[in-house]
């Protein structure tokens, strides 16, 4: 690793230390190819960003994103179900984008009864 890179990793663990663990990629060539920093926490933001430059990889570890793929919570099921239950909370079907004929409440004709063609 070279001077200006230890240089550049130790001001990034200075600032971002508590949440990032940061490191530089190489390619098979040996040559630095980009930055990766994985979040120290499991949380809801993104767990991994890279980048190519040191500045975009500080500009997604101010503002990384969601993490994708969360699944829901206990409470976020609990609080579903719960809506869903509710018999005043009306059940509205998808909205049907069909170029056929459609009953009273907009379903197409060909879906009842099963059928859905």
């Amino acid at each position: 690793m070279d001077e200006t890179t230890e240089s550049e990793l130790g001001r990034l663990t200075a600032d971002y230390g508590r949440e990032w663990r940061v490191r530089r990629s190489y390619g098979s060539d040996g040559r630095p190819r980009g930055w990766v920093a994985t979040r120290v926490r499991d949380d809801d933001l993104a767990p991994t960003v890279h980048a190519d430059t040191l500045v975009e990889l500080e500009r997604q570890m101010q503002d990384p994103g969601l993490r994708a793929g969360r699944h829901l919570s206990q409470a976020q099921r609990d609080a579903i179900l719960a809506e869903l239950a509710d018999p005043d909370i009306p059940i509205r079907p998808w909205p049907v984008t069909s170029s056929g004929p459609q009953d009273e409440d907009g379903i197409p004709v060909s879906w009842r009864a099963g059928g859905h063609t």
